[in-house]
């Protein structure tokens, strides 16, 4: 089924969204009250983290099937919708939204807060006219599979918030090198790839392709991924250099006890 989606259903999809994100972070939000009483610190940076520990794995299980179903053919690629497509995209405009409020409200430690919320503001833009149009669902998923590095991420989130990163101080970089290459795979070599099966579908298949989207489907999409990539290589080197800074400290932590 392609096609634009009449603005009713999209309104539900995306109400629907809305009633889930929040009954996710009402849940998340009492867990991180309860593990947090008494000491003061605010409730809502944790409970952030705690929504995203099942819902980052539940969106790339609808973003793994979605690119199986669509990736057959052509006209797939650019012009076929699935019901998981449908509900990633609608779970992902309002929990992209929300979270990057409450990431930039919290103050949580962005190193370049323009720089987050142009990545999330693109991202919504973009997918949320993929909802809307019903078209070019498969590219969405696609470059949807970089949340992989989401789930370390967060989970170095989860550490520094329960203070784990000092009592489980091994999983904790075992957690860094598994970002490090999940940044290669899903980020580093998924975006180029993207583009280069973008271009070679339009210059194959010009006919089904370039010629059956709008401007915006042109132009927008690209540049939006050309512009992720860039911003994941700028994180990308810094998170090589904190794997670094890591490493050399447990290195030479070992080279002073043999020492003693």
């Amino acid at each position: 089924m392609s096609g634009a989606i009449p603005a009713g259903p999209v309104g539900g999809m995306l109400g629907g969204s809305a009633m889930l994100v929040t009954a996710g972070y009402g849940i998340s939000y009492a867990l991180a009250r309860h593990m947090l009483r008494g000491s003061g610190e605010c409730a809502w940076e944790l409970a952030d983290t705690f929504f995203h520990v099942p819902f980052v794995p539940l969106v790339l299980l609808l973003v793994v099937q979605a690119v199986h179903e669509l990736c057959a053919d052509v006209d797939a690629r650019w012009h076929q919708a699935t019901d998981e497509t449908r509900m990633f995209l609608s779970l992902y405009v309002v929990q992209c939204s929300t979270h990057a409020v409450v990431a930039l409200c919290l103050k949580r430690q962005v190193s370049s807060p323009a720089m987050y919320l142009a990545h999330h503001v693109v991202s919504v833009v973009c997918y949320g006219h993929a909802l809307w149009t019903g078209r070019m669902h498969f590219w969405a998923v696609l470059a949807a599979l970089c949340e992989v590095t989401n789930i370390f991420l967060n989970n170095l989130f989860l550490f520094r918030a329960l203070k784990w990163d000092v009592s489980l101080a091994a999983v904790y970089k075992l957690n860094g090198v598994l970002l490090w290459l999940s940044y290669v795979a899903f980020r580093i070599v998924l975006f180029p790839s993207w583009l280069l099966l973008f271009a070679r579908d339009i210059h194959a298949h010009p006919g089904v392709t370039w010629y059956r989207v709008n401007t915006f489907e042109r132009y927008a999409y690209a540049s939006t991924t050309s512009l992720l990539l860039a911003i994941s290589a700028v994180w990308f080197a810094k998170i090589t250099s904190g794997l670094v800074t890591a490493i050399s400290g447990a290195r030479r932590q070992v080279e002073g006890s043999k020492s003693s």
